[in-house]
């Protein structure tokens, strides 16, 4: 909700621990009492709130986006919640109460404000575009997220009158996102799909008054609606047509993209036309709420397509999270400029989990949740992260060898084993270790290039059971002397950094280094390198 925002984001850690044990029973993956405990993002007043979309299809072992994604070279992008079978095949589904809970969750502890549910026709609880806003309904955890609705489809099984109940009873839900005082955020998935099945004019425009009657009838503001299209003048003329109240967009193609899904055209084309487009809806002179991406690349349905089709260009290369949060900051920092063009205060991010059409931030067996950790930081203040799998995730599972770290074994080489990833990290579920039943050294590390020079700061969450000969992080090979930060006794987290690191060169190795007795320890989790901006 838009005023309950700042209060949400400053829960206390034992209001969350009293549900803990609820939660925990359900959950079969990324189990770990850091990702409930972590500390969101802080927020500035007046922040514009931050809404994702969803699009929810895997309720079931029978989704077409199961078939999409089975060829191995989709692979990178199948959410954590699927099981990756084969090099042909993908299963699974999300639809369990503990793993809508997690991403509840997830979404909490990154600072999103709000998930943007597509919304069918309700005609059972474990359909597609309905499972998921039941089980988050449900959830213990929902009063940590906010929501709204986008409305798609129209069936005789759920009569429009229907349909304005259930809605009326979503808006009377603390959690449901009101702007410009009391009015409940709605989302229309193109107005045009109405017309079709009801028919244009009158009998569309008496549904939409009879949405507006019933919820002002039952004490609330009158519905914000937002017609959403592609097309800018086709959403205008919408608006005009039925007296809608904002227009904008479900996703964003770019329309310049490259044609040929074997060579996409880089996400910064894709970020930058979305950027210019901006403008191009506040001179329309009608109220927008801003779209931003994390990405357009529908190969997955080109090459195996579900029974609607929907494959084809333009294609994108998937972004960086670093590209990702930049592009957020550039859609929030629009909004807070244009507060009279984006009067509704909030922007809206394809999408969740559209990861058919390449776009998603739940996270996945590839980046575990590297998109997230990039949003929270940029969120926090902080600069974009140059690491890669910061916070030991991408793995999803306890591992050697974390992904994009590698391992020095000590002076003898044997010593490989004495790092790895376990559960409860600082934050979401994995951390670092450094252990071992003997003696050991060892190392783990991440050389970062295409670094912009100029002066970086290093930080990272730390444990460690102290008594270590030797127990540090540090940075070298960035054009000057290693520098070195000692990682102390301590048993509950702890931040440590090392500011203003003068990279000359272009790039940086982050090293964790442990020289210790037998059972002597540390853990690391989320780990930043980034460019100081002051």
């Amino acid at each position: 909700m838009e005023h309950g925002k700042k209060e949400k984001r400053c829960k206390s850690w034992l209001q969350r621990l009293a549900g803990f044990t609820t939660l925990v029973a359900g959950f079969t993956l990324l189990c770990g009492l850091g990702a409930i405990l972590s500390s969101p993002p802080a927020v500035a007043a007046n922040s514009p709130l931050l809404g994702v979309i969803r699009w929810d299809c895997f309720s079931n072992s029978t989704c077409a986006d199961l078939n999409s994604l089975g060829p191995q070279q989709y692979h990178d992008r199948v959410p954590y919640f699927l099981s990756i079978d084969s090099s042909t095949q993908v299963s699974g589904n999300e639809n369990s109460q503990s793993t809508i809970d997690q991403q509840i969750q997830y979404a909490y502890d990154t600072g999103i404000d709000y998930w943007a549910f597509v919304s069918g026709p309700d005609t059972s609880p474990n359909v597609a575009e309905a499972y998921a806003l039941h089980k988050y309904l449900a959830s213990d955890y929902k009063e940590d997220l906010d929501f709204s609705v986008i409305i798609h489809r129209y069936n005789a099984q759920q009569s429009w009158s229907q349909r304005v109940d259930q809605m009326v009873e979503w808006f009377e839900e603390p959690t449901y996102v009101k702007v410009l005082g009391d009015r409940p955020l709605v989302y229309i998935f193109n107005v045009a799909d109405m017309e079709s099945y009801y028919g244009s004019g009158t009998p569309t425009q008496t549904n939409i008054d009879l949405l507006r009657q019933k919820t002002v009838a039952a004490g609330l503001g009158d519905p914000y609606i937002v017609a959403m299209h592609w097309q800018l003048n086709t959403a205008v003329s919408q608006l005009n047509k039925y007296g809608l109240d904002a227009i904008g967009r479900y996703g964003y193609s770019g329309l310049n993209g490259s044609q040929d899904m074997n060579n996409p055209s880089p996400f910064s084309a894709l970020a930058q036309a979305q950027a210019d487009s901006w403008d191009d809806y506040a001179n329309s002179g009608k109220p927008f709420v801003p779209d931003i991406s994390t990405g357009w690349d529908k190969s997955p349905r080109t090459t195996t397509p579900p029974p609607w089709g929907g494959g084809g260009g333009p294609y994108y290369r998937q972004p960086t999270p670093g590209e990702i949060a930049g592009h957020f900051k550039a859609g929030m920092d629009y909004t807070r400029n244009h507060t009279t063009a984006v009067e509704a205060n909030t922007v809206l991010a394809f999408a969740w989990n559209e990861v058919c059409e390449g776009g998603w931030l739940v996270p996945t067996h590839a980046q575990g949740t590297e998109r997230l950790d990039a949003i929270k930081a940029m969120l926090n203040g902080v600069g974009v992260n140059a690491l890669r799998n910061p916070g030991f995730e991408a793995d999803m599972d306890g591992v050697q060898s974390p992904k994009s770290w590698s391992t020095w074994g000590g002076s003898s080489g044997t010593h490989a084993n004495a790092d790895y990833t376990e559960s409860s990290g600082y934050s979401w579920s994995w951390r670092l270790t450094h252990n071992k039943s003997a003696a050991y050294e060892v190392a783990t590390h991440q050389t970062v290039t295409g670094l912009t020079n100029g002066l970086y700061t290093l930080t990272a969450w730390v444990q460690s059971s102290g008594g270590q000969t030797t127990a540090q992080m540090s940075v070298k090979d960035y054009g000057g002397a290693e520098v070195i930060r000692n990682i102390t006794t301590s048993s509950t987290w702890q931040q440590i950094q090392l500011q203003h690191v003068p990279v000359t060169n272009g790039q940086a190795k982050i090293v964790f280094y442990s020289n210790a007795g037998a059972n002597q320890w540390i853990r690391v989790d989320d780990v930043s390198f980034f460019k100081e901006t002051y």
